[in-house]
């Protein structure tokens, strides 16, 4: 896999990445499934790159 797969992947799971309530809290319940979710992705991808980047993918799917 290469960076572009990468960038696409985080890009996917972004839109997912958890929103507050109504309250102002974050969605706790959302955001410990979206980030098993991500590190799971992350584990596959750098089985297939071993320079991949955990940090900055993890950024990249928060949508920073």
């Amino acid at each position: 896999m290469t960076r572009k797969h990468f960038n696409a992947l985080a890009a996917a799971l972004a839109p997912y990445c958890p929103t507050f309530t109504p309250d102002g809290e974050i969605d706790e319940d959302g955001k410990a499934t979206f980030l098993d979710m991500v590190n799971d992705i992350a584990d596959v991808c750098q089985r297939a790159n071993p320079n991949f980047d955990r940090d900055r993918f993890r950024l990249a799917c928060q949508g920073a």
